[in-house]
């Protein structure tokens, strides 16, 4: 598609009247389903705070991690749920069960999620663009001793942007809700401070997280502090700047405002008013 066409559709687009989806006004209780206990039963509650029937369909994948921290999915069958469709009207409430068969302790933690994916709706005889949300219900198995064990390093620039990497070698996952970095000249003074979410690191795995960083005050730093906080526990780690982290990120700035630029739809003559 090229600049023209992709700028025909962007009109086209915005000429249609869009509806926000039924999802976004979904409340889930509980946002995480944790079956710690014998039997390891659990119920997710979807409430609609919408004024419109919503029609949700349930999958549950197996929920790791690979030796980058991307999350990967798998189906699976070690979990059961019912129902598998669920249609909750407005004000209403549906409730989904939620098992896990196998007994006996584990010596890991297992991780799935219940995704809740709304089914389409459509309107005979209106033109209406309907945007349906997908959601990712966190479910963990817990090990009966469950301790995450945290550790921060391989602080680089990569692609032109800063990335740290977090690793967990304990036998549970662990919700990095926050990660703080600081810039430190070789006085120990704060030449800037920035905060950005976190995500989770399961069991045994080590995820990377891209931090978008000023050159110019990278530039004036000695060193790095960085630290990620989590309900239970926290990580931290001091590096120093390399020399040359400064240039390399400037240089990712540029490139990320050129491709930019190129992506850019070209604007749509208006046709001239008639009189």
């Amino acid at each position: 598609m090229n600049k023209i066409h992709r700028a025909l559709f962007a009109a086209l687009l915005f000429a249609l009247p869009l509806t926000a989806s039924a999802a976004a006004m979904l409340k889930f209780v509980p946002a995480m389903i944790v079956l710690d206990s014998e039997p390891r039963r659990g119920t997710l509650t979807i409430m609609n705070a919408g004024e419109e029937k919503v029609t949700v369909q349930l999958q549950i994948m197996k929920w790791s991690q690979d030796q980058d921290g991307k999350d990967i999915y798998e189906p699976t069958k070690d979990l059961v749920f019912y129902p598998q469709i669920v249609s909750i009207g407005p004000g209403k409430q549906g409730i989904v069960r939620v098992g896990y068969e196998p007994a006996g302790a584990l010596s890991v933690e297992k991780s799935y999620r219940l995704f809740v994916q709304e089914l389409p709706v459509s309107a005979p005889g209106k033109n209406i663009i309907k945007i349906t949300m997908r959601v990712g219900i966190p479910v963990f198995i817990p090990p009966k001793d469950p301790h995450p064990a945290l550790s921060m390093g391989n602080a680089r620039v990569e692609s032109g942007i800063f990335q740290v990497t977090i690793g967990n070698k304990g036998n549970s996952h662990s919700m990095i809700e926050r990660i703080a970095i600081s810039g430190l000249d070789a006085g120990g003074r704060e030449t800037f401070n920035k905060e950005l979410n976190g995500w989770y690191v399961l069991p045994g795995a080590a995820r990377s997280f891209a931090i978008d960083l000023p050159p110019e005050d990278v530039g004036k730093s000695r060193f790095l502090k960085i630290t990620g906080t989590a309900k239970s526990e926290s990580v931290e780690g001091k590096f120093d700047v390399d020399e040359h982290w400064s240039a390399l990120l400037a240089e990712g700035v540029e490139k990320r405002k050129q491709q930019a630029e190129k992506e850019r739809p070209s604007e749509v003559p208006m046709p001239p008013a008639k009189p």
